[in-house]
Parts: structure tokens; sequence; C-alpha cells
């Protein structure tokens, strides 16, 4: 298993122990949402992976598929992707 690991905020400031950890097998299709809870736009994005986006606020992805490595969330957004677990060096 490895783990995905959270990071740094964006003042540089380590994140709380307690912040969740995704613990993934190698290869793994993972499917996961990532929420914005602050009250600035934070940009989001999985260490060495891309990311296919689900959805956006509820609302189904439409169109061509939404591949990215990092999304620009907004105070209260939310939105679903799926990224296969990959590259066990980017923990």
């Amino acid at each position: 298993m490895a783990a995905a690991r959270t990071g740094r905020r964006r003042s540089g400031a380590p994140l709380p122990a307690d912040t969740p950890t995704l613990l993934v097998r190698e290869n793994e299709i993972i499917r996961t949402t990532l929420v914005n809870r602050g009250h600035e736009v934070h940009p989001m994005h999985l260490h060495g992976h891309h990311a296919l986006v689900l959805s956006r606020n509820g609302l189904p992805a439409t169109g061509s598929p939404w591949w990215t490595d990092t999304l620009d969330i907004r105070p209260g957004e939310v939105f679903e992707v799926a990224f296969v677990a990959d590259n066990p060096e980017s923990g």
C-alpha cells in the first residue's frame, strides 16, 4: 500500500497531524471527493497523478473527458474525481 500524502498548506505550514491520509494499492482505481471548506479559491492536486473529473457540485461532467492535474476550487465547491494509483514515487 502507498500513502497519498496531503502535503502543506499554501502558507507553507504543515497540515494538522489528524489530516486523513488516503491509503491506496498500486494500480488501484481511486474515486475521491475534493471539497474547499475555506474562504479563498484553492488549487488542489494529487501529487504525481492526473485525475478525471467525474462531477462538479453534484452535476456530472459532460462532453470530452476532463483530465487535470490541478483544480482551482472555489469556496464551497465540491469535485468528485477518479485516478489510477500508478505512481508509487509520488507520495
